[in-house]
């Protein structure tokens, strides 16, 4: 299972990238939950590590959001660096500046047809401090040393103006064109490991984000929505353990990840993909076998005769059990032949 999600561009992308994603999933599931789950991880499967691919005069540099927001910053003394494609994610590209008079670091990104500014200030203790045009992503998670100042009325050249005046003034580290492209792939890549590590968005941050572009999304959609997020991001988190299960290539898109911020609902469904029809389980089954979720899932799990391996554990913030199904025994025949 390869993360699903367009996660933060850490300390560049402010969460915007997330947004779109958790709208579009929720939409999807909204139709129709388990398949779609299914269709989006295959349609949209952006990675854990981020490679940045520099392109020549891309069409999208002529997009007018695009325009107005280079022309704003390179009348301040803005530099540009390149313009890049962000592997493995689809209709994702930025355009990387720098003031080095100022120190600031830029990025215009054009993100599924949407235009959008940040602008960033490194500090020699590591925190940064990220000035952004939209709104978007201000109820998720993110670290606590990567403020994110949002003003979606801004103008660019306002936004800058803005940073200039409120930013801190102590500790500011240099700025050059070379920095762009190590500073924005460290930026992501953080972001997604604290994102791992935090096991996902809690429930109340993904429903805050989906309800404010499908108010009328139902709960049990959203709860699917958040657990898509949750099991990606703790797949990642296994990913980086050294003990996870190997080959990794192969065993990463058969983990079957179980939490207790699961429903019993999903606990039963999670289950019941593994079974028969005629022998699927009821939700009220699976609520007796266990208080919480992965109790309920080893009960019924070693009821069925092991139908899943335990291959993991996380034990840190949202614990969680890592499966894979157990070869059938024609599997395991022609292993031995």
């Amino acid at each position: 299972m390869q993360i699903l999600l367009y996660i933060l561009l850490g300390i560049f992308i402010g969460l915007l990238l997330v947004v779109l994603v958790i709208r579009f999933v929720l939409k999807k599931i909204v139709g129709k939950v388990s398949e779609a789950i299914k269709q989006v991880a295959g349609s949209m499967p952006p990675p854990f590590k981020l490679e940045l691919t520099p392109v020549e005069n891309p069409e999208w540099l002529k997009e007018e959001g695009v325009k107005q927001r280079l022309a704003a910053l390179q009348a301040n003394g803005f530099q540009i660096v390149g313009a890049y494609s962000l592997d493995g994610m689809f209709d994702a590209y930025t355009v990387g500046l720098v003031q080095p008079e100022t120190n600031t670091l830029g990025a215009v990104h054009w993100l599924k047809s949407m235009a959008c500014l940040d602008l960033v200030t490194h500090y020699d203790d590591g925190s940064s401090v990220t000035y952004c045009d939209k709104q978007q992503g201000s109820g998720l998670g993110r670290p606590a040393q990567h403020q994110v100042i949002r003003d979606a009325n801004a103008s660019a050249e306002e936004l800058y103006q803005r940073l200039l005046a409120e930013r801190r003034s102590e500790g500011i580290t240099p700025a050059t064109a070379e920095d762009f492209a190590p500073r924005f792939i460290k930026a992501y890549n953080d972001g997604t490991a604290w994102v791992a590590e935090r096991g996902g968005y809690t429930l109340e941050e993904i429903a805050a984000e989906a309800q404010s572009g499908s108010p009328d999304a139902p709960m049990e959609a959203i709860e699917d929505t958040h657990q898509t997020f949750a099991a990606n991001a703790l797949v990642n988190w296994l990913s980086t353990q050294p003990d996870r299960p190997e080959p990794w290539d192969e065993k990463e898109c058969e983990i079957v990840v179980v939490h207790d911020d699961l429903t019993m609902r999903q606990v039963t469904r999670l289950l019941n993909e593994m079974e028969e029809e005629e022998d699927s389980l009821q939700e009220a089954e699976v609520a007796k076998a266990g208080a919480t979720a992965r109790s309920a899932f080893q009960t019924i799990n070693e009821r069925l005769g092991g139908r899943f391996i335990k291959v993991g554990e996380k034990t840190t913030e949202r614990a969680a059990n890592f499966y894979v199904r157990a070869p059938e025994p024609d599997d395991e025949e022609e292993e031995a032949d």
